[in-house]
């Protein structure tokens, strides 16, 4: 039994599972992405969320004031899944091509409606100070509105640091009640961080 509980972590650890992405409540606009995060996920693509809570290898704060701030803001196509890495974005990609003058940040979230996007773009304090903001909609988000974070598989904290692999796996097979809060609070001899 032991050598399988082994065999099964070590084989979600080799596709990618056991550093998944944090996010955060926010009763303005549901969930967000949570700051400063340095994830390698799944075929190693490296996922860097910024100070402000945006999937962006640039800082979007101070530094950045005498730049022209782009802001995009959607679903999980403009935030890009865990199979690719930063600099593969479209926004990352569009900012490149911009040059130097230019910053953008990239506000996509997974399973965000319309109303999530909207209400972010006006509430989220840390990119009030966008210059230029970039709605990218798909149909779905119309029909799904507001959506809080009870709405798929995401984690709120980091996971435990016993065998995170397999608790992120079996957070995929049970993705109505998160995995993650049951055997946070019913597991003995769960380590926190």
């Amino acid at each position: 039994m032991v050598c399988a509980v082994l065999l099964g972590e070590f084989q979600a650890r080799l596709i990618g599972l056991g550093t998944p992405v944090v996010y955060e409540h926010n009763a303005a606009f549901g969930y967000t992405l949570a700051p400063n995060q340095n994830v390698t996920r799944l075929r190693n693509a490296n996922i860097i969320i910024n100070e402000s809570g945006l999937r962006s290898d640039k800082t979007w704060e101070t530094e950045n004031n005498n730049k022209i701030k782009i802001l995009f803001l959607g679903d999980s196509v403009t935030y890009g899944g865990s199979y690719i890495d930063n600099s593969q974005l479209f926004t990352s990609q569009i900012c490149g091509d911009l040059g130097d003058k230019f910053i953008c940040g990239n506000a996509g979230v997974n399973s965000y409606g319309v109303l999530n996007i909207a209400l972010r773009s006006r509430y989220d304090s840390r990119v009030q100070d966008a210059n230029i903001g970039i709605f990218t909609f798909v149909l779905s988000d119309f029909l799904r509105g507001l959506q809080n974070s009870s709405v798929a598989h995401y984690y709120l904290s980091p996971p435990n640091r016993w065998m995170p692999g397999l608790e992120e796996s079996l957070n995929f097979l049970e993705p109505v009640s998160n995995m993650h809060h049951m055997l946070k609070e019913r597991l003995p001899w769960r380590l926190t961080m």
